[in-house]
């Protein structure tokens, strides 16, 4: 059976008045064991979150090694995830769902960021208000504005690498 639950870091938009990039979620509030978190509703609105073993199963149907794919797309970091409680969470936002495929937005936002953020970090970002987006969260607003999205993490790997 496919579980899709509420299992990720909840986070607090920094203020970049003080230097900090405008997405930097504070490390105080990712998860800890037992604590239930905000970012997994966070990303309901958007399709939720699931366990990389039911993301596999989602797979089977659309490729011949889903499980080694799924991993080379963690490792590769070519897909937002975050692990919570020693289990890895996918954010289901990022497919299209016929065929499992990443979605071309989530790549090249992936293509912006993957190098200066890590994947809890990446996760925080497209659910935290942004400052480059009027504090709408970048997933809030990538059907209505993709570009200023783009332009948005264009802009905090900019603030990131300093």
């Amino acid at each position: 059976m496919l579980a899709i639950v509420d299992q990720s870091p909840a986070v607090q938009p920094a203020n970049n008045r003080h230097g900090h990039a405008p997405w930097r979620s504070d490390p105080d509030h990712f998860p800890r064991r037992g604590q239930s978190s905000q970012i997994g509703r966070d990303f309901e609105r958007h399709g939720g979150v699931a366990s990389a073993e039911d993301v596999a199963l989602l797979m089977r149907r659309h490729c011949e090694q889903p499980v080694s794919q799924l991993a080379r797309w963690i490792v590769g970091s070519k897909i937002v995830h975050f692990v919570d409680q020693s289990q890895t969470w996918v954010p289901l936002f990022q497919f299209d769902l016929d065929d499992m495929s990443i979605r071309p937005a989530v790549i090249a936002l992936l293509g912006e960021l993957g190098t200066v953020m890590d994947s809890d970090e990446l996760a925080a970002w497209f659910v935290t208000c942004n400052e480059w987006l009027s504090d709408e969260a970048p997933i809030d607003m990538m059907e209505a504005d993709f570009p200023a999205v783009l332009d948005a993490a264009r802009a905090d790997r900019f603030v990131t690498r300093g």
